[in-house]
């Protein structure tokens, strides 16, 4: 009451405060970033031990199975995933929420230390990392130019890339394409062996006479100088020069049994952009920059270098893709539906209104109410996001609805013929109450949203705060600004009696929409009127219309996680079988890329070989794999939508029958993998494969998948060579002899380094490229009697197939199923059968569970039913209070499942299906279907006070509030329609929050003018009417008194 009365009576001053704080909100608009998504901490540790030349199974028993057992029993561990591939373990461990990684990653490192010893000795230390879940991929560009690719390779990994790497924000800089490079000897096997050398011979030279070491200091009276051993190569010249044996009295030298070249380690990748060979720059922004400042600054510097001519001849940098792009146009769009909810809600108040100046009055509270959040969101370092640019687009139709309450009860009091300013005080004062209640419970009901701790649900928290403190200013504002400038714009009205007011253009104007106001107030206070003599029969109704979408429509819909943007970008994964080596796989998928150059959509098209993006339990290395990445024309460009295009792909690629094609668009919330996976887990390896099999036979009938993959592969082949020992022992040859020789015949073998300039390379032994098995029986590790003696005499050597990836989740060994959803098919409907279709596969003892998209839309699904209902209570908490009732507000609450109800019957109508955004809209809904309720039962309760009986105070009171009812149900809808119906970049995420509220909202608002009549004409007394004291008279015909006293 004070702060209408206060306003009213120091306009000025008010004025000036709200000025000031406009202000604030202008000032620190241009310190909020812009970003793609709130800042989102999951506490993750990677622990990656390398063990160079071991099978997946064998790094399973002796470094996977120690580690898990090591660090199982730290505190906050959630999940832990293991892979086991070739040479490699990778241990992901995921931690509860709210846990210090910092702290976990110290423990971890204890932990690991305590087992150190029990590894095996050719494992490396094993490395730890934090992994970042806000350092995202923020651009990709590649290096191109008439040069081969090693040199492309070798000048994008030391030059460009520090480049790149010193842009403030930039974490880390990826490079793809190659490999590194180094000073190769290659030896011919036949000269070496001529020469009755061996590699083990040249190894050793090469390491002998390549020293560079400090050899201390000496002092002088005055000081000291240090001494270096300055014994390494300088150049290629003395490396060939290099005496490595003699034969027959003569002095071999390198250069007579090998050549020395400058060339990179085994190529096991490779890059090309739109046709061309390339090297890759993958660029990761730091987790707590700023995706749009990094993007602008590795612009910047790309641009510099092109500009500056700071590339070599020949070479050229191509922007290929960056996030930018889409997260600028995402909040370009975001505040366009913003503007055009103002303008659109403004709109239709003005049709009800009539008149410019009180509908400017009651606008006005949206653009100032918005200015000011951005200092609430500045105080809690929000940046403008999807969330919170959604939080204030549904808040737009929101932040009106105070302003209309108070601005019709103004003219209420004005048409009463009251001074503007006594009408303006008390017009504000008598709604302070109803104003209030229905503003706080939108605050109420993001209290539990605020607190929510889950993965998702800390997404939303800055949704609540925004919205929280958008409602509170609007609030502020309906108190203080709107009976302001109700004082200065309004009129008194003129006394009855006086001359009749002559109409004007605009009244004529609006002529005939007030005609057909007054037919639906008419058709209203008909269908209100009947409700008061058959309020049992509505109710009726609206339970068996509740019944049908509860037990049909609901089931229908179903559960789905949060849908995809169209960000203009499609990944095609080639996997073929494990055996190809990667020029074959390199001619293939450049084959596959040339079937797609037909389509008009492609914008730009690059190529990785070798590397892929995978998700847990998938190999996203290997020789045998590749991905081509399409950037799309922009979704507004096009009549297809980004599924509509990945069908045309799926059957331009169907040619390739001996390959696994998973086709995938980049997640709203980070990565690509697939929306489903599905773990099996159990002991026996061979059982999970049968398993997986079954239903990967079973599953593509049903109907409910597409891009159906999993983590099972063919068996490599692999060649064990067993050495006989008792052999090498009568040769006086060692086993590490042996193996030391093979390695030189195949990977090399490092001896040490070769310095140019300020660079370092790694010097290579290895014998000169051969193909097939022949170059291992071949090849002579021995001689005796002047004979070579092949490797077959010194070892057995035997051929079998090894699993190319062992798979473990919460140390027990997996089988991982992959899928995305087919169109229509809601995500929870989906995962419940692959559920149900694994566990039937499955013997006793197995068991099947969800991970990825699944786990978390089912955490969040459940930490949002505790959120809603936490939320239903604290707002009839809130309305008992302001209405010092409990009985009251029960009525009041009823409004809660029609919302529902409306929610799911539009989603149902327009084909959609429940997301997470969808029950935030939900909760916020909540807040927000009550007030039309509220109002009726405030105005009722003065009725009644004033001395009018029950029914006739509802029916008055329901028909005097029609009108802000329906005003302020149409602002609200209003202000979400551009959400619920747009278009643009990231509309998608906003229509599954919008389209169900704006449905929720209508219904509920349609029935909330019957449904809370209807309850109060049924359950509570006519005072007009005797009471019926009915139990008494029951107690009378029990006790037989009744018929005696007829008598």
């Amino acid at each position: 009451m004070f702060l209408s009365r206060w306003s009213v009576q120091r306009p000025i001053a008010m004025t000036a405060l709200i000025i000031v704080l406009v202000m604030i909100g202008i000032s620190l608009y241009p310190r909020i970033s812009i970003d793609l998504l709130p800042n989102m901490e999951i506490p993750t540790v990677l622990v990656r031990c390398e063990y160079q030349g071991a099978s997946p199974t064998e790094i399973e028993v002796e470094i996977v199975k120690r580690i898990e057992d090591a660090v199982s029993s730290l505190d906050g561990i959630k999940h832990i995933t293991s892979m086991s591939i070739e040479d490699e373990a990778r241990i992901q461990l995921e931690f509860n929420m709210g846990t210090d990684v910092d702290v976990a990653a110290t423990d971890i490192r204890e932990a690991l230390n305590r087992i150190r010893e029990d590894l095996p000795d050719g494992a490396n230390e094993p490395t730890i990392r934090k992994i970042d879940t806000n350092a995202t991929t923020v651009a990709q560009v590649f290096l191109v130019g008439d040069r081969t690719q090693d040199d492309l390779y070798d000048y994008a990994d030391d030059v460009i890339a520090d480049r790149f790497s010193s842009v403030p924000g930039v974490g880390e800089v990826r490079v793809y394409g190659a490999n590194e490079m180094q000073i190769h000897v290659l030896l011919d096997r036949e000269k070496l062996t001529a020469m009755n050398l061996s590699i083990n011979d040249v190894v050793a030279k090469l390491e002998q006479n390549n020293v560079r070491e400090p050899l201390g200091r000496i002092q002088f009276d005055k000081g000291e100088k240090n001494v270096t051993f300055d014994g390494d190569f300088k150049d290629f010249e003395q490396i060939r020069a290099l005496e490595v044996g003699k034969f027959k009295n003569k002095r071999v030298y390198l250069r007579d049994v090998a050549e020395v070249k400058f060339m990179s380690r085994e190529v096991r990748s490779k890059a090309y952009v739109n046709g061309q060979p390339a090297a890759r720059f993958r660029i990761v922004k730091k987790g707590e920059a700023n995706a749009i400042e990094v993007i602008n600054g590795i612009r910047q510097r790309f641009d510099a270098m092109v500009k500056n001519g700071e590339l070599p001849t020949g070479m050229e940098l191509v922007w290929f893709t960056d996030s930018g792009a889409f997260i600028q146009a995402s909040v370009d769009d975001a505040w366009s539906s913003i503007v055009t909810g103002i303008i659109l809600t403004a709109v239709l108040l003005f049709l009800f209104l009539h008149e410019p100046k009180s509908t400017f009055i009651v606008m006005i509270s949206m653009p100032i109410s918005v200015v000011v959040t951005f200092a609430v969101m500045a105080y809690f370092n929000y940046s403008f996001n999807i969330m919170t640019l959604l939080s204030l687009g549904c808040s737009v139709g929101v932040l009106v609805t105070n302003s209309i309450v108070v601005i019709e009860n103004i003219f209420k009091h004005l048409d009463r013929g009251e001074p503007i300013k006594t009408a303006a005080e008390r017009g504000t004062g008598e709604v302070i109450a109803a104003v209030s209640a229905s503003a706080l419970t939108n605050v109420v009901v993001f209290v539990p949203v605020m607190m929510m701790t889950t993965r998702i649900g800390s997404m939303m928290v800055p949704f609540a705060g925004v919205m929280v403190g958008a409602t509170l200013v609007s609030l502020f504002i309906s108190f203080t600004l709107t009976p302001i400038l109700a004082c200065v714009l309004l009129k008194r009205k003129k006394k009855r009696g006086s001359a009749p007011e002559k109409r004007g253009w605009l009244q004529t104007m609006f002529l005939p929409w007030d005609m057909g106001y007054d037919w639906l107030c008419r058709k209203f206070d008909r269908s209100i009127e009947w409700t008061a003599r058959h309020p049992k029969s509505l109710m009726l109704t609206v339970l068996a219309l509740a019944a049908g979408v509860s037990f049909w429509i609901v089931p229908q819909v179903g559960l789905s996680f949060l849908p995809f943007c169209d960000q203009g970008e499609i990944r095609i994964k080639f996997e073929f079988p494990t055996n190809y080596n990667l020029d074959t796989t390199d001619r293939l998928i450049r084959e596959a890329a040339d079937h797609l150059k037909k389509f008009d959509f492609i914008r730009g098209m690059s190529i990785s070989v070798g590397d892929s993006d995978g998700g847990s339990g998938q190999v996203s290395s290997a020789v045998y794999m590749g991905q081509i990445t399409l950037r799309t024309t922009d979704k507004f460009e096009r009549e297809e939508t980004i599924y509509d295009l990945q069908a045309q792909l799926r059957k331009e690629l169907s040619y390739l029958d001996n390959c696994r094609i998973t086709l995938s668009i980049p997640a709203t919330f980070g990565g690509s993998g697939a929306e489903i996976r599905c773990v099996m887990n159990g002991t026996d390896l061979d059982v999970l494969e049968n398993a997986e099999m079954q239903v990967m036979e079973k599953l593509p009938a049903m109907g409910l998948t597409r891009d159906l993959d999993s983590s099972r592969r063919e068996r490599k082949p692999n060649i064990n060579i067993t050495p006989r020992r008792t052999v090498l022992q009568n040769l006086g040859m060692s086993a590490n002899e042996l193996y030391e020789y093979l390695l030189g015949s195949l990977d090399g073998i490092e001896v040490g380094d070769y310095r140019d300039g300020a660079r370092t390379f790694d010097i290579r032994v290895k014998n000169q490229k051969e193909y097939g098995e022949a170059q291992l029986r071949q090849a002579a590790p021995a001689v005796k009697d002047n004979n070579p003696l092949g490797a077959e005499a010194l070892a057995e050597i035997t051929e079998d197939a090894r699993p190319v990836v062992v798979n473990r989740y919460d140390k027990v060994r997996t089988m991982w199923l992959y899928a995305n959803t087919a169109p229509g098919a809601a995500l929870g409907t989906v995962s419940e059968a692959i559920g149900k279709l694994a566990q039937e596969s499955l013997p006793p003892g197995y068991g099947v569970r969800m991970s990825g998209n699944v786990e978390l839309m089912n955490e969040t699904a459940r930490e949002f039913m505790q959120v809603i209902v936490l939320a239903t209570i604290l707002t009839y908490l809130l309305i008992a209070a302001i209405m010092e009732s409990w009985t009251r507000p029960f009525l009041i609450m009823f409004t809660v499942p029609l919302g529902f109800l409306g929610m799911y019957a539009t989603l149902w109508a327009a084909g959609m299906s429940m997301s997470m955004m969808g029950l935030l809209g939900g909760v916020m809904m909540i807040g927000i279907v009550v007030n039309n309720a509220i109002l009726i039962m405030d105005e009722c309760a003065a009725l009644v006070k004033s001395g009018v009986t029950t029914h006739k105070a509802m029916l008055l009171a329901t028909q005097s509030k029609f009108r802000p009812i329906v005003m302020t149900s149409i602002a609200s809808v209003a202000g979400m329609l551009p959400m619920a119906f747009g278009t643009g970049l990231g509309s998608e995420l906003r229509s599954s929050c919008g389209m169900g509220v704006v449905g929720g909202l209508t219904i509920a608002s349609l029935l909330t003018l019957y449904v809370i009549p209807a309850l109060y004409f049924i359950f509570v007394h006519d005072t007009a009417k005797p009471r019926r004291r009915w139990f008494h008279r029951l107690l009378l015909r029990l006790s037989g008194r009744g018929k005696r006293c007829k008598a």
